[in-house]
């Protein structure tokens, strides 16, 4: 090794790798989640005003959360289904699939 990695535990972090299977679809429910959120809570009268008040920090983390908890079951019962069939019908194969044009 030429120099010590000092961030090497971010490499291995079980967290990160977490976030890393479930970031699909973290970056497909961000949006919504945030936007819908937003107009729900304006709707229930939460005004946080400029900057990071705990009114604003306490609705951000409630919408993280809320992103992640969606993301973890759209992963389990979309996502994790498919990715287990692709792996039942690619297996045995060593040859790439030809494409016919």
């Amino acid at each position: 090794m030429l120099a010590p990695l000092f961030s090497v535990w971010i490499f291995c972090s079980r967290v990160l790798g977490y976030f890393g299977i479930i970031s699909y679809s973290m970056y497909m429910w961000h949006v919504p989640v945030v936007l819908y959120g937003r107009n729900y809570l304006r709707l229930l009268g939460v005004r946080g005003g400029i900057g990071w008040t705990p009114t604003n920090l306490l609705c951000v983390l409630g919408l993280t959360l809320a992103c992640v908890a969606i993301s973890e079951l759209t992963y389990r019962v979309i996502e994790l289904p498919f990715l287990r069939r692709k792996t039942r019908l690619t297996a045995g194969r060593t040859e790439p699939v030809a494409q016919s044009s």
